[in-house]
C-alpha cells in the first residue's frame, strides 16, 4: 500500500484489500512511534548500562509500550466468553515471556551461577534482597511485565470487568491509575522494607496503564487527559529531570503522534531493533562483557545489540518452522476480530471468525500468517 492504514491491526482483510495505494516518497517511510519507541529505548538500555552514554528511562519506556501494545493486541484475547479458550490464548504471550525468560536464567545458573531460585521464578522484586548483586535485579523488567499481566488476566477472568471494558476502553485503564497512583507515591505500602521501588511492578505499574491509556485515547480530550497524567505521575519519581523528561516525551509520542517519517534505509533496520527489543534486553548483560576488552566501547554497543538481534532471528525462525508443524490453526487466524465504530471511534470486538483460515489461505497479499496478534 505505500503507507500503514488507520487501525491496520483490527481491520478486516477485506477492507484492506480494498484500499488504494499511494505513492511513496523514495527515500522516506514512515513507521508507527511505538516502534520506533522499542528501538531507541532498547538502544539506551544498553548504552546506559555499557556506560557508552547515560540514557536512562529505556526500560520504563519500553513498559509504557508494552502497555500499549497491549491495549491493541491482547484485549481481544481477554474478550473471549469461552473460558478454555481465553485462557490457551490470552495466556500464551505471558507463558512465553516467562518461559523465554525462566531458560535464560536457569542456563547462566547452571553454567556461571549467581542470580538465585527468586530470579529463575521471577519474584526476586519480593522475594529478594535489596541488594543488587549476583545479577538477581537484571530481569526486574520481565518479573514486572509477567506479573502486571497475570494480575490482568485475573481481573478479565470477571464478566462484568470484561463488559465494563467493552463499553468504557478508555475508562478502564484511568481507573486502574487510582490505586496505581497512590503505590506510586507510596501511600500505600505493598513491601515493608521500600526499596529499588522504580524497579517493581506496583510502583511502576503506572507506566504499562498509561500506555494502556495512550493505546484508548481516541479525543483531543482524552490525549489531553493522558498527557497531564503522565507529567503528574512521571515528575520526581526519579528523582532525575532527565530521566522523567524522556519518559514523558515517551508517552507524547504514543499518545499524539501515530507514525513518524524515517529515512527508507533506516526503516527496517528500526523494525529489526524493535521486534529483538526482548532478546537485546536479555542476552546484553552476557554479550557486552566479553566484547569490551578486545575493541572500542561503541564497536562493542553495536556488536552487543547485534548479537541480540541474530539470536532473535534465530528464535524466530525455529518459532516458525514448529508454527508450521502444529496441526491446529496458527494463533493469528484463531484471533481475528473485526472492527467496528461506536460514537465515531474503532473499537474492537471478541467475536471469533471461525471461517478466517479460508479467507487468509485464499488471499496471497496477506501471507501466511493473517492478521498479527504479537504483544510486543
Amino acid at each position: 500500500l505505500g503507507y500503514l492504514p488507520e487501525a491496520w491491526h483490527i481491520a478486516p482483510l477485506g477492507e484492506l484489500r480494498a484500499l488504494k495505494p499511494r505513492a511513496r516518497v523514495r527515500w522516506l517511510a514512515r513507521i508507527e512511534s511505538n516502534v520506533l519507541l522499542r528501538a531507541f529505548a532498547i538502544v539506551a538500555i544498553v548504552c546506559t548500562h555499557m556506560r557508552v552514554a547515560r540514557i536512562p528511562a529505556g526500560a520504563h519506556i519500553l513498559l509504557a509500550v508494552v502497555g500499549f501494545n497491549y491495549a491493541r493486541f491482547q484485549l481481544p484475547r481477554l474478550r473471549i466468553g469461552d473460558a478454555r479458550r481465553r485462557v490457551a490464548q490470552a495466556l500464551s504471550p505471558t507463558v512465553r515471556i516467562a518461559a523465554v525468560s525462566v531458560a535464560w536464567v536457569g542456563l547462566q545458573m547452571l553454567i556461571f551461577g549467581g542470580h538465585g531460585v527468586a530470579t529463575l521464578l521471577l519474584v526476586n522484586n519480593y522475594a529478594g534482597g535489596p541488594e543488587h548483586i549476583e545479577g538477581r535485579w537484571r530481569y526486574w523488567f520481565f518479573e514486572a511485565i509477567v506479573q502486571i499481566m497475570l494480575v490482568l488476566f485475573i481481573m478479565f477472568c470477571f464478566e462484568r470487568v470484561r463488559r465494563f471494558e467493552r463499553h468504557h476502553p478508555f475508562l478502564l485503564p484511568l481507573l486502574l491509575l487510582v490505586p496505581a497512583a497512590a503505590l506510586r507515591f507510596q501511600l500505600v505500602h505493598v513491601v515493608d522494607r521500600d526499596y529499588n521501588y522504580i524497579y517493581r511492578p506496583d510502583t511502576v505499574v503506572w507506566c504499562f496503564l498509561l500506555g494502556w491509556a495512550a493505546a484508548r485515547a481516541s479525543s483531543v480530550r482524552q490525549r489531553l487527559v493522558v498527557s497531564v497524567l503522565a507529567v503528574f505521575l512521571a515528575v520526581d519519581f526519579f528523582h532525575f529531570a532527565g530521566r522523567e523528561g524522556r519518559l514523558i516525551a515517551a508517552l507524547a509520542l504514543l499518545v499524539w503522534v501515530p507514525t513518524l517519517p524515517v529515512p527508507r534505509l533506516l526503516a527496517q533496520p528500526v523494525g529489526w531493533l524493535a521486534s529483538a527489543s526482548m532478546l537485546i534486553f536479555m542476552t546484553h548483560w552476557l554479550i557486552w562483557p566479553e566484547l569490551t576488552p578486545h575493541m572500542p566501547q561503541w564497536t562493542a554497543m553495536v556488536g552487543t545489540i547485534a548479537g541480540g538481534v541474530l539470536i532473535w532471528a534465530a528464535c524466530r525462525s525455529i518459532w516458525s518452522v514448529l508454527r508450521v508443524l502444529k496441526a491446529e490453526p496458527a494463533l493469528d487466524a484463531q484471533i481475528a476480530v473485526r472492527d467496528r465504530r461506536i460514537r465515531g471511534r474503532h473499537d474492537l470486538d471478541d467475536r471469533v471468525v471461525l471461517d478466517v483460515e479460508r479467507e487468509v489461505a485464499s488471499d496471497t497479499a496477506v501471507g501466511a500468517h493473517g492478521v498479527g496478534l504479537g504483544l510486543a
